[in-house]
């Protein structure tokens, strides 16, 4: 089996998707959404992200939706809370800079690198 320059590996195997979760009145989607796909163009990573809009909190558990905006790569969200509920609402992330609505440029880098 050969693999293409833009195949990445995650547990030595090849990551097949990202995906980036919103809700479409979520102000910080933008934002995060060019900071990931910014990220992944300074990383040298190739792969696409899927981005999905959730409607309603049966596709927030449907899709084990921990707010907005979240990321996963092949299923496994980033920053991944234990017993979380999944429901439609917006997502804080603790950054060095305390509180925000979304992640750091500088914590999506490192967290790509470790999934990636």
């Amino acid at each position: 089996m050969t693999f293409q320059k833009s195949t990445f590996f995650y547990y030595n195997r090849p990551v097949e998707k990202i995906q980036f979760f919103c809700i479409e009145e979520c102000p910080s989607t933008e934002q995060a959404w060019n900071d990931l796909l910014d990220c992944l163009n300074k990383l040298g990573i190739t792969i696409q992200p899927e981005r999905i809009v959730i409607h309603d909190d049966l596709e927030a558990e449907f899709h084990t939706f921990q707010g907005s905006p979240s990321i996963k790569v092949d299923g496994v969200d980033l920053w991944k809370r234990e017993q979380a509920e999944f429901h439609m609402g917006y997502r804080s992330y603790t950054t060095p800079g305390g509180l925000s609505d979304r992640p750091t440029i500088e914590m999506l880098t490192d967290q790509l690198n470790l999934h990636l």
